[in-house]
């Protein structure tokens, strides 16, 4: 799911001049809304594509980084990206509905109308999972960590 999402994000030419770093295993089974979690993760891969071109433009330069790891119980997803990250003053307002951290457009066409992030996290929350801001990003812009449980089979395996 994750890989046909961000494949879908590749092809968009306002990811044309960015690199995708990409580290995935090869299944990573959760039981989801499959259409939820599509937005949920798309409103987070959205932000990153605009935010890396309001910082480099028509430069190369950058770069949004995935990488989902498998922990005990659940699935641990880092989105990262080095556009112009997010100013302290406003790190505690990024998931509350209505809030945008500017005015670059998204990948429908409009600007961002700060619902994105908000969504994301109702979304993750309802899954039995979660996301935060990172403070310390991998990269030099903003990063997320998104957690959601792993699937588990009738017999409790996974």
């Amino acid at each position: 799911l994750l890989k046909i999402l961000l494949d879908e994000f590749k092809e968009d030419p306002a990811a044309h001049n960015l690199v995708f770093d990409v580290s995935l295993p090869e299944r990573a089974p959760i039981h989801a809304t499959r259409s939820e979690i599509l937005r949920g993760l798309s409103n987070v891969l959205d932000n990153a594509v605009r935010k890396c071109n309001e910082k480099w433009g028509e430069k190369i330069g950058g770069v949004i980084s995935v990488n989902l790891e498998a922990r005990t119980d659940e699935w641990n997803l880092v989105i990262a990206d080095n556009g112009p990250g997010i100013s302290p003053e406003i790190e505690d307002q990024i998931f509350e509905s209505f809030h945008s951290a500017g005015k670059t457009a998204g990948k429908w066409g409009s600007s961002g109308h700060g619902l994105g992030l908000s969504i994301a996290a109702r979304v993750f929350g309802v899954h039995g999972g979660g996301i935060e801001f990172l403070r310390k990003p991998p990269l030099e812009g903003a990063a997320f960590r998104i957690t959601l449980p792993k699937a588990r089979s009738q017999n409790g395996e996974e």
